[in-house]
């Protein structure tokens, strides 16, 4: 099981803080008490383990490639205090190379990027359905202000939602069919998406 250690442990206690009157358990005692009673399932207290967000990731995909040697990359909304790892998978083992902070989130980035299309979290592949039908071209010169890439595979990253907003950029909202303004929006989107993180992966 993930364990996202400390937001979840600061959510559970924030959570009790503010509910004094219930019973206060821990993240374990939570699941082991799902567990039981959901699926019926009684582990003894030492098989339940906690491991990393992105290394659960990882590891679910290196395991199951066939690989015994491989360049591993979670690139995500976020883990427990980064946005994207890149681990060396070999001899069955994931080595950590590179870790990126939270501000540095593609996944947040994205995901507060499509707001302007009227989508939100789980919507992510729509915008990407919806960006070959656009010119990424359009949109140059503002998607390439929310970006600087640096040595060593580093890279800055701002949000642009404000600055297309300012120029006029009209925000779309649920069930409004889709201009082609907004089409070209999903292509430059993804194409920044991609940009810096083929600058990741490259490095």
């Amino acid at each position: 099981f993930e364990e996202n250690s400390v937001d979840t442990a600061l959510k559970l206690n924030l959570f009790n803080e503010g509910n004094r009157q219930l019973p206060a358990p821990s993240s374990r005692e939570l699941m082991m008490g799902h567990l039981a009673g959901e699926l019926g399932v009684c582990l003894p207290d030492d098989r339940l383990l906690y491991v990393q967000h992105h290394v659960s990731h990882a590891l679910s995909c290196f395991v199951r490639s066939g690989m015994d040697d491989a360049l591993v990359v979670v690139m995500d909304g976020r883990g427990e205090r980064e946005s994207t790892t890149v681990f060396h998978g070999h001899d069955g083992r994931l080595e950590s190379l590179a870790t990126y902070d939270i501000g540095r989130s593609l996944g947040q980035f994205y995901l507060a990027s499509i707001k302007l299309l009227g989508y939100g979290l789980g919507d992510e592949y729509k915008v990407m359905g919806l960006a070959p039908y656009g010119n990424p071209d359009r949109y140059r010169g503002l998607f390439g202000s929310a970006y600087a890439l640096r040595a060593g595979g580093e890279f800055d990253l701002v949000p642009v939602t404000a600055a297309f907003i300012e120029r006029g950029f009209v925000p779309r909202r649920k069930g409004q069919e889709f201009t082609q303004e907004h089409k070209d929006f999903a292509a430059g989107l993804q194409r920044t998406l991609e940009t810096v993180a083929m600058h990741v992966l490259g490095y």
